[in-house]
């Protein structure tokens, strides 16, 4: 039941409601009167303090990041000329005539021997100037002098001529029986790449000696695979011609701080006397300028070029760089620096990738090497070794190495192979190819001879 049905209204609570009625209706009236557009003043300093956010955010660059560590002593020129760099101008000027596409050229250990003979004759002053080349004192070979810095020969498209037409060299010596020349011929490869791979000017100059370890170390797998040489003859190869020349980590390390010097001169410049960089390698400012600070984008440079230095003698399983995370981690600022975190990216990662391709030169290397004394075992106990350890210490100093597992180079004598678990780590048992050791996931050598082919 309702007891307030039939009460009736209290004069003093009716006019209670009707005063906070007014009151409410007086309150919103106030808010209403209060509520007016900001001055123009007003709006003056809010957009002030907005232009000046975005003036702290994405104008505002870090102080030059500090870099002594990887950054070259001033270079006092001793010599004020070089004749290498004419010399190389001169060849790679002849190697431009020859043409790439010439099946003498792609194919010189099967292609027609007389053919290939008249290949080498029309254009014999290319290795001519290939060898004076190598003649050369090493004092002609200064790698900091700024004579090479004047024209960046290393990215002749030339060079691949050069190489074609040094295999072709080979592979004609060998076929006339000239083997000991033919070796020679293949190590010319290899003590170019050993001279160009000091000169930090161009960092196409690693990419050029990494091809030559590589075009060179194939030939020397291809000569020893149908080798009749005594052991006498092979060790005098081995040891006098090829060993000294292997590729090392050490190369690759001191050629980053080069390769970081390049990259600070692209975002500010030569310094000095330093020749002008062309102005089509200039990619740096082509962002937009107010998302690029060349400060912070140095910093980056700088932070993967010391990793880059700590990983380059690690075997590649045990690598830690944090160059990829860096990559990932882009735009977490809010894109501040988004051009210059893009540019970062598109320059830094052909150089980590010199990390694998160094490391697979060097496997090449320790393949042949291997190949090597297991040759010069077959011709002195007239049987395969059974394992690579037999061949300690007359034949090689040490077991060759791989530098992807850190452990022994994979060796099978039945079938006559010696092969590396490469860039994937996964050993598939090798895998012959072609050309030797051109599978960069199981670089593989056929030693020439296998136990089931010999009966042993």
């Amino acid at each position: 039941m309702d007891f307030n049905q039939n009460r009736e209204p209290d004069p003093e609570e009716g006019s209670s409601a009707a005063a906070e009625t007014v009151v409410s209706s007086d309150n919103q009236s106030r808010r209403l009167v209060a509520w007016r557009s900001p001055k123009p003043l007003t709006l003056a300093l809010m957009m002030m303090v907005v232009v000046f956010i975005i003036t702290f955010a994405y104008l505002r660059d870090e102080p030059v990041p500090w870099d002594d560590d990887l950054r070259r002593p001033v270079f006092l020129q001793q010599q004020q000329d070089l004749s290498a760099p004419a010399r190389m101008k001169a060849m790679l000027t002849a190697a431009a005539k020859v043409s790439t596409t010439d099946p003498a050229a792609l194919s010189p250990w099967t292609e027609d021997i007389e053919r290939v003979g008249e290949l080498l004759d029309r254009h014999g002053p290319v290795l001519d100037n290939m060898r004076d080349l190598l003649e050369e004192k090493w004092e002609e070979w200064e790698p900091r002098s700024p004579l090479w810095k004047i024209e960046n020969f290393a990215a002749d498209t030339a060079w691949s001529a050069v190489m074609l037409l040094n295999e072709a060299e080979c592979a004609y010596l060998a076929r006339c029986g000239h083997e000991e020349p033919a070796f020679l011929s293949a190590c010319n490869l290899l003590v170019l790449a050993h001279l160009i791979v000091q000169i930090d000017a161009w960092p196409n100059f690693m990419d050029r000696a990494l091809e030559f370890q590589e075009h060179g170390a194939r030939a020397l797998a291809r000569l020893l695979s149908l080798t009749q040489l005594d052991d006498e003859q092979l060790r005098r190869l081995q040891e006098e011609e090829f060993k000294q020349w292997a590729p090392t980590a050490e190369h690759l390390t001191e050629a980053m701080d080069g390769f970081y010097m390049f990259e600070r001169k692209l975002l500010f410049g030569p310094e000095g006397d330093e020749p002008p960089i062309p102005l089509w390698y200039l990619p740096a400012r082509s962002g937009s300028r107010i998302f690029f600070k060349p400060n912070t984008t140095l910093r980056l440079l700088a932070g993967s070029f010391r990793e880059l230095k700590n990983e380059a003698g690690r075997t590649a399983f045990s690598r830690a760089s944090q160059v990829e995370n860096r990559l990932l981690s882009r735009g977490l600022d809010g894109g501040a620096n988004r051009s210059g975190e893009d540019y970062f990216a598109t320059r830094i990662r052909a150089y980590a990738s010199l990390l694998d391709r160094s490391a697979l030169t060097r496997t090449r290397h320790e393949l042949v090497m291997a190949l090597f004394g297991v040759r010069r075992y077959v011709q002195r106990e007239r049987h395969l070794p059974a394992k690579l350890e037999n061949l300690v210490p007359r034949y090689l100093s040490t077991v060759p190495l791989d530098s992807f597992s850190g452990e022994a180079l994979r060796y099978e004598a039945k079938r006559g192979l010696i092969w590396s678990v490469g860039m994937d780590f996964k050993d598939d048992g090798g895998r012959l190819t072609e050309i030797p050791m051109s599978d960069p996931d199981e670089p593989t050598v056929e030693i020439g001879i296998g136990a089931a082919k010999t009966g042993k």
